[in-house]
């Protein structure tokens, strides 16, 4: 298909109509109408952002773009899907592509996973919070993981296994499967760490499976630094025993999705004083009689932790006052001021310290 022509002083930006992977060779005609030969062809060139699968009109993913949020939001809403041919989520499907590189033609693997959210991750064209503002900082240069697994609760309560992460900025993506004994445990989710949070850039922490961890930071250029905890991956007890909770497999990409060689802490990584301000896990939840609250405060903050239900009436003071930094559990019993059982259904835990406003639903059932 004839892309273009160019004339002697001007030059030619093609558009296609159509979002697909583009090769290109030049020829020369002189004014006589002479042809010269034909140019080798280039190595091919995308005409979109991979990732960019959002607005929709009329069926169709046009994209605008700009791949944002909303791109995102789409990706992570069926992160773990495996498609069928002619899959009406196959657009989500963008990776790996030939040589990993969010330029490259998409191969494709019919799941929609960590290969496909590294894509969107590097293309993110969005940043949450000012170039200057504060981020961790590497302590040092060897890139590293480890899990810290706690003591096993009583059967039906949940608890949650710490990702530590050592980075001394060269990881922008991480993917790593659990061993567990399905017997004795299940999975129940996952969620961001502190130290995800506090890169102070858009990020993600999503279950590609049952004890599946993906994370990445969103954005061009743009990789995880500094120690600490940077996932929790979230199980419930099912009944006695030992879990058998291990690393199965893991990988690692850098800010180009280049593989990256992690190394394995001798030692837990996660650093003394929380490098971030922020509501932790609530364990259990749904809660029947009680649960435990995580604090991690960086530095001494003034705090207030308090209990609304949804309609925003304040029911329960649970912490206020000046607390040191670090991490601290606060324990509920589910219970008003008045000290009246509340009533079940679903609430809201906030958390106001340090210039920081965070909340977290949980359901009381009785």
């Amino acid at each position: 298909a004839l892309a273009g022509v160019v004339t002697s002083g001007s030059a030619l930006v093609d558009e296609p109509g159509t979002r697909t992977f583009w090769y290109y060779i030049t020829y020369v005609q002189d004014a006589c109408g002479n042809v010269g030969p034909v140019s080798n062809m280039t190595g091919g060139t995308l005409d979109y952002h991979l990732g960019d699968v959002d607005p929709v009109v009329a069926l169709v993913h046009v994209g605008d773009n700009l791949v944002d949020l909303a791109d995102v939001s789409d990706l992570g809403f069926h992160y773990g899907t495996t498609l069928v041919l002619n899959d009406p989520f196959n657009y989500l499907d963008v990776g790996p592509t030939t040589n990993f590189s969010p330029n490259a033609r998409p191969t494709t693997d019919n799941k929609v996973q960590f290969e496909d959210l590294m894509m969107f991750a590097i293309n993110y064209g969005v940043v949450s919070a000012p170039q200057m503002a504060a981020r961790p900082v590497a302590t040092s240069q060897v890139d590293e993981v480890a899990l810290d697994i706690p003591s096993l609760p009583a059967v039906g309560q949940t608890f949650s296994v710490s990702v530590l992460l050592r980075s001394s900025g060269d990881v922008k993506g991480l993917s790593l499967q659990l061993a567990f004994d399905p017997a004795v445990i299940e999975p129940t989710g996952v969620e961001a760490g502190p130290l995800l949070m506090a890169q102070q850039a858009q990020s993600v922490a999503l279950a590609p499976t049952r004890g599946g961890v993906d994370v990445a930071l969103l954005g061009t250029d743009l990789a995880i630094v500094g120690d600490g905890e940077i996932a929790r991956a979230l199980f419930r007890v099912k009944s006695s025993g030992s879990p058998s909770i291990g690393l199965a497999s893991i990988q690692a990409r850098d800010a180009a999705n280049r593989p990256i060689t992690l190394g394995t802490a001798s030692a837990p990584v996660a650093p003394r004083t929380p490098i971030a301000t922020a509501l932790g896990a609530i364990s259990p939840n749904p809660i029947q009689t009680s649960t435990t609250i995580e604090l991690s405060l960086r530095r001494e903050s003034r705090i207030s932790l308090d209990v609304f239900d949804l309609s925003g009436r304040h029911v329960a003071q649970l912490l206020r006052g000046t607390q040191p930094a670090g991490t601290r559990f606060v324990s509920w019993s589910g219970r008003g001021d008045g000290g009246a059982k509340l009533a079940a259904g679903m609430y809201v835990i906030r958390l106001e310290a340090d210039g920081v406003s965070q909340a977290r639903r949980v359901l009381i059932v009785r």
